[in-house]
């Protein structure tokens, strides 16, 4: 006589338990932006204003400070991708693609980091190689993360190999570097949230870079691993719109009246500190109500406007401002990196988008280049820079026909920009045509795969991220701006 026995066990609970942690994560690290602005604000602003005044020592502890503060930033960002990925909220994105091309954009990526350490980066990949269905953005993010471990352990000189082949009905990728190798007590948990290798070398990161990758390896129902002893070569097989780098000349109003509006008062401080250099005249509120009457008393030139704020928040701010003054110019702040009203924002006069944190510098560029737009003459507009800039200043014109001819016109001139075609696609959506804002957010993906922007959007017009809004958000890392 056989017998079978079956031993069941409800999970549910613990299912229900782990989608809390996850939660609970995103909305931390979300929280987590906002005191982390007021405090990089602060260490940049006495960097800015005390450099002569303080002794080498005070220097070295600003400079610690801020390294520090960049550090815990990445902890955030991580954090928030991390749980984003294990509550469901990215999906894939899949496709027929090659694995030359991921393994190509993989390396852009790293390239110069490599060439710093003078590192050679090798490829063996089949040229027969068939296409693989992928996320072609969430792999290459994979390898690129993989390839930065690499080149951060790899002693200067080394090499570093990346290797495809098909064995059987899946393709295998590695990535192998002539470092010191991860010890065996390691190599089974390196895959793990904050798991770092200890004594190698001196320890950076957030511990979290390969979870995530686990995370989106597993969702294309793979598997990944590592191959290691100490010394010996360690293979481990398995990222509109607007750009914040690009500098433009202004022609600044002489009359600049500008509103904070944050009940944060560390925000409200910093931020009006950061400004002092534009002599612009600066008054603050700490909540929507003080907002709206401080709009009635007196017309500004720029609003600087945080969404989620207590009572009235910064999206009915935004309506009742647009009643007031509908010519006012309104940069949105926040802590997240998506906006479920952006479409709405943006016609209600919403004409930039920065997420926190954010930095004096940036925030400063940022406020710079939306009064110089005031100036700008479309006639005169020839290149690609001043036509992105023109059309940003229709855009606060509510003019968005203007706005796509002229962002038509810089994608004309320089059509590698990724910025440009993510902008395109949030303004196709405004008009209505869903179909071709897809199209042009696939494009700005595929030349870019770190605008993060262009992915949120694409993901979420094709029906991957359910509920969300328009991600004015180029990236998010701190330097970002729609």
């Amino acid at each position: 006589m056989i017998g079978v026995v079956f031993l069941l066990r409800d999970v549910t609970k613990l299912q229900e338990l782990n989608r809390l942690k996850s939660e609970f994560v995103m909305t931390a690290s979300h929280e987590l932006r906002t005191p982390l602005t007021s405090i990089i604000m602060s260490v940049e602003l006495l960097e800015e204003q005390l450099s002569q005044k303080i002794d080498p020592s005070q220097k070295q502890l600003l400079s610690a400070a801020r390294e520090e503060l960049k550090r815990l930033q990445a902890l955030v960002n991580d954090l928030l991708d991390l749980s984003r990925i294990e509550s469901g909220q990215i999906g894939l994105a899949l496709e027929a693609v090659s694995v030359n091309i991921m393994i190509e954009k993989a390396i852009s990526v790293m390239k110069a980091q490599a060439d710093e350490k003078q590192i050679s980066i090798e490829t063996a990949i089949p040229k027969d190689a068939p296409p693989v269905t992928a996320d072609i953005n969430k792999i290459v993010w994979v390898v690129t993360n993989l390839l930065a471990n690499a080149i951060r352990f790899s002693n200067n000189g080394g090499s570093i190999r990346i290797r495809a082949e098909k064995i059987g009905k899946q393709m295998h990728v590695s990535v192998a570097d002539n470092g010191p190798g991860i010890p065996p007590e390691y190599q089974a948990r390196i895959f793990d949230k904050f798991v770092q290798v200890q004594g190698i070398q001196e320890t950076k990161g957030t511990g979290l870079g390969l979870a995530i990758c686990k995370e989106i390896v597993k969702a294309h129902r793979g598997i990944i691993w590592v191959d290691s002893l100490p010394a010996k070569v360690a293979p481990s097989r398995s990222r509109c719109p607007w750009d914040n780098n690009n500098h433009w000349s202004y022609r600044i109003m002489n009359e600049k009246a500008v509103l904070i509006v944050d009940d944060e008062k560390n925000i409200r401080l910093t931020l009006s500190k950061a400004l002092e250099p534009l002599a612009a005249e600066i008054e603050t509120a700490g909540d929507g109500r003080e907002a709206l009457e401080k709009l009635k008393q007196k017309p500004y030139n720029l609003m600087l406007l945080d969404l989620k704020m207590p009572g009235i928040d910064g999206m009915e701010v935004l309506r009742r401002t647009h009643a007031i003054y509908p010519q006012m110019r309104v940069i949105i702040i926040t802590a997240y990196g998506t906006i479920a009203s952006a479409v709405e924002a943006m016609k209600l006069g919403a004409v930039d988008f920065i997420q926190k944190p954010f930095s004096p510098v940036e925030i400063r560029n940022l406020v710079s280049q939306v009064f110089g737009r005031e100036t700008l003459d479309s006639q005169d507009a020839g290149d690609y820079r001043s036509l992105i800039e023109v059309a940003k200043r229709y855009i606060g014109l509510r003019d968005f026909s203007k706005a796509l001819e002229h962002v038509r016109k810089a994608i004309a001139i320089d059509a590698s920009q990724a910025e440009a075609f993510n902008l395109q696609g949030v303004l196709l959506e405004i008009k209505g045509d869903k179909d071709e804002a897809i199209k042009s957010y696939r494009t700005a993906v595929s030349m870019d795969p770190s605008n993060m922007a262009a992915k949120e959007n694409l993901e979420r017009s094709t029906g991957a991220m359910p509920g969300e809004g328009v991600s004015l958000d180029e990236s998010k890392r701190p330097d970002n701006k729609w």
